[in-house]
């Protein structure tokens, strides 16, 4: 009887499960545990990470099914406990996906790395930010504001060169233009832009 058999038929506990993980681990690769208990590469990788680091916290939620194995990862990465806690109760409260726990953690983190810049008795002091769930998601939510703001700004960058490549591109062919240009002393496009307009010939 194989050993996924054996679990099958035993029905051990989630952290029973874990353990076996564990200890399979100190002669086995991921995916070789994955193939002899028939679980996902990524799930077993996940639960080592987290036995790995002694996350027994996160591997009790996913235990009690409070969130996936993918998200207790992301969290885990995080290496301020109190950043950990926050990101726990963010994902309870809106249920994030993987995803935005990750962005969430790595803006929560460079805040903390950059502090808020602030003078005590004229010395430069660092001001810790917030980790509380509510804190991280008006950042987050701001950041994302921010980020697709300067995409529309992009975008609308990129359909007016268009525009005026086009139009440049149609006034060359006309030999009057192009004199008056000559004439004005304005016949020196930059260089970027005369490659542009022979890419949309």
């Amino acid at each position: 009887m194989g050993l996924a058999e054996n679990l099958a038929r035993f029905r051990p506990s989630a952290l029973e499960l874990f353990s076996e993980i564990g200890r399979l681990a100190k002669t086995s690769t991921a995916e070789e545990i994955a193939a002899m208990l028939e679980f996902s590469p990524e799930y077993i990788s996940s639960i080592l990470h987290l036995l790995k680091h002694g996350e027994e916290r996160l591997l009790d939620a996913i235990e009690k099914r409070q969130m996936p194995h993918t998200i207790a990862v992301e969290i885990a990465k995080a290496k301020d406990g109190r950043l950990q806690q926050a990101l726990v109760k963010a994902f309870q409260r809106t249920k994030v996906s993987t995803r935005q726990v990750a962005s969430i953690r790595r803006l929560a983190e460079e805040r903390q790395n950059k502090g808020k810049a602030i003078y005590t008795q004229g010395r430069r002091k660092k001001e810790n930010p917030g980790f509380s769930a509510n804190e991280l998601m008006r950042a987050y939510k701001t950041e994302t504001e921010r980020k697709q703001a300067t995409i529309r700004k992009a975008e609308l960058a990129q359909a007016r060169l268009l525009f005026i490549v086009n139009a440049l591109r149609i006034l060359m062919r006309e030999r009057m233009f192009v004199r008056l240009l000559r004439e004005e002393s304005l016949n020196k496009l930059p260089l970027p832009l005369l490659r542009k307009i022979a890419m949309e010939s």
